[in-house]
């Protein structure tokens, strides 16, 4: 009872600076690793009218931090028009977590206009490897889609982020490090990443990281720097 009010609420004042969006918790891969393996699939909530509602109402800060993810945020039927509202109608930038897998016309055009940051999670120099924690046989797919972004827009060199996650006994060795690196290069991204595996090495199971681990990531971020790329910081 101590929320209930007569009292009128006051139109919203302050302007929405931060969105998250994750409406899809379906994917094109199944990776060994993924925390939402438990989770119902599908499509949760349609965004777009969420979005256009905020921007015709001014509710939306022109300068507002945006993330979206999944799931598969990609494979949703309205990606490609909420991606094309964002970029139309905001300043900033967007930032996408997303398996790659599904190349998107929308993204381009997001980079061409440096608008757009993306992350993807390879964890694999090989097509091999990159099946057995995948799951999902897409590995020359995924790199022929990075190649076409970047021939489409420079900027995408710079605003794609490779990451690795360390799995046990699968990847976590310098041979498939150094083929992941020779597949960074001949694409021509320029910014990595490397991580471990947080479902099994976490606070709460208290589990160390092996030192093998430590030494290989000792070992990744020391090659990217002798090959002139960016090694992110896990945030």
């Amino acid at each position: 009872q101590g929320f209930l009010t007569d009292k009128k609420i006051e139109n919203f004042q302050n302007n929405v600076d931060t969105l998250f969006i994750q409406n899809n918790m379906s994917c094109n891969a199944k990776c060994i690793y993924c925390v939402f393996a438990g989770v119902e699939r599908g499509h949760k909530y349609e965004v777009v009218p969420i979005i256009k509602s905020l921007i015709e109402k001014k509710i939306l800060d022109k300068n507002a931090k945006l993330n979206l993810s999944g799931g598969e945020i990609t494979i949703t039927p309205d990606f490609e028009e909420l991606t094309e509202i964002l970029i139309k109608n905001l300043n900033s930038q967007i930032f996408i977590s997303t398996s790659g897998i599904k190349y998107s016309p929308a993204i381009e055009n997001a980079f061409k206009m440096n608008k757009c940051w993306q992350t993807i999670s390879i964890d694999a120099g090989t097509r091999e490897t990159y099946k057995k924690i995948k799951q999902a046989d897409c590995f020359d797919k995924l790199v022929n889609n990075l190649k076409k972004y970047v021939e489409a827009s420079e900027n995408a060199k710079y605003c794609n982020i490779l990451k690795y996650i360390l799995i046990y006994n699968i990847n976590d060795n310098k041979e498939e490090i150094n083929s992941f690196f020779n597949v960074v290069q001949n694409i021509g991204i320029k910014n990595v990443r490397i991580d471990v595996n947080y479902e099994v090495y976490s606070c709460n199971n208290n589990k160390k990281v092996p030192d093998n681990q430590i030494e290989l990531i000792k070992y990744f971020n020391e090659t990217a720097q002798n090959l002139g790329l960016t090694a992110h910081k896990n945030e």
